[in-house]
């Protein structure tokens, strides 16, 4: 029953977080994560007590997950550690071992009921007859999700001083979560290799411990996990302005205010006004834009007028270019011009023309 519960959890956990208005890259993963959580719960209660022969939709459905699992928190560290807002195609790599994974399944997808229910009955009691290829893909998959949390955490370690490992309780529980990745990963892979279901059910239940003290930190403290993003980055941010603060939340409602209400289009628009509409200080929008974004602002507002404006050169070729720089924010044409021409590397008047 504890199983179910737990898998419940990391299912409500999972999906409420695709729920939230402002979702980013680091919710998505976020959100697998659980959901991985959750899968591998659910097929572990019924597979040893019983049920999984009514529910053949769930044979091996685990497997994918469980190559996955590793690889997201890899993934969603690298982003916290490298300030990145989004996946790099670089991250794709970490990917391939899963898809090449889900291609050598396809065949134990297709087996008949019959063959389904004998190594459900094979699995179950750790016989495994008739069941070599599966389990082999499950080890490589739990081993292979335990080397990538095992690199996350060296990523963590080497990013943060030797001293602030034990004394940071932040970066304690982040900690915590990585090795305890890597510890359920070796010993599933223990559990199988030694055959044990006494072992493979201790397997199990730490996992509905974990995601069940997720869910009650959660509860507790809804930006928990984003916490332990900014522990990773404790000594970058340690004393800066934006301690504490939600960044992608903050990102995500300065894009609104930018794709939704055209803030930009406003030609006097200063950082000081952006930061009261967002609730922020001045010098912690200021940050946010150089340190977190890797950005002036007045070189992000340009983007978006740049886009703007280049949507009007070419829906409105009668329209001066004078206009078209009034309305998309700029204050003159020379700033325009000079803003255009370094985005583009063209005028906006070879612009409009298709010049090369």
């Amino acid at each position: 029953m504890i199983l179910l519960i737990a898998s419940s959890l990391a299912l409500i956990l999972g999906f409420s977080e695709l729920l939230v208005r402002e979702r980013s890259a680091k919710t998505y993963i976020y959100s697998g994560i659980q959901i991985s959580f959750a899968v591998i719960l659910l097929q572990g209660h019924f597979l040893f007590y019983g049920g999984l022969e009514e529910r053949l939709w769930l044979f091996r459905l685990e497997m994918p997950f469980t190559w996955a699992l590793g690889p997201l928190v890899l993934v969603y560290c690298k982003m916290a550690l490298e300030n990145r807002r989004r996946p790099t195609p670089s991250d794709v790599v970490y990917a391939v071992p899963v898809l090449l994974a889900v291609v050598a399944l396809i065949p134990l997808y297709l087996q008949s009921p019959d063959e389904k229910i004998a190594v459900i009955q094979s699995v179950r009691t750790l016989r495994l007859e008739g069941a070599d290829v599966g389990v082999l893909i499950f080890l490589l998959g739990a081993s292979y999700s335990a080397a990538c949390a095992l690199y996350a955490v060296g990523l963590v370690l080497k990013s943060s001083p030797r001293e602030k490992w034990l004394t940071d309780s932040a970066l304690r529980l982040i900690l915590l979560i990585g090795c305890s990745t890597v510890f359920l990963g070796v010993l599933t892979v223990l559990s199988v290799l030694l055959r044990s279901i006494q072992l493979t059910e201790i397997v199990l239940f730490i996992v509905a411990f974990f995601v069940i003290l997720m869910h009650g930190l959660s509860r507790r403290n809804p930006h928990f996990f984003f916490d332990l993003v900014l522990a990773a980055r404790a000594e970058k941010y340690r004393y800066s302005v934006l301690k504490n603060l939600d960044l992608d939340h903050i990102e995500a409602s300065l894009r609104r205010l930018m794709e939704d209400e055209h803030l930009y289009k406003e030609e006097d628009l200063d950082m000081p006004s952006v930061a009261s509409r967002l609730g922020l200080r001045p010098q912690q929008l200021s940050e946010f834009f150089n340190g977190y974004l890797g950005i002036s602002f007045h070189a992000f507002l340009n983007r978006y007028r740049i886009a703007d404006a280049k949507r009007m050169l070419l829906d409105h070729p009668d329209q001066t270019v004078l206009s078209i720089a009034y309305e998309s924010g700029f204050n003159s044409k020379s700033s325009f011009n000079s803003a255009f021409l370094k985005e583009t590397g063209k005028t906006p008047t070879q612009f409009r023309q298709g010049s090369p």
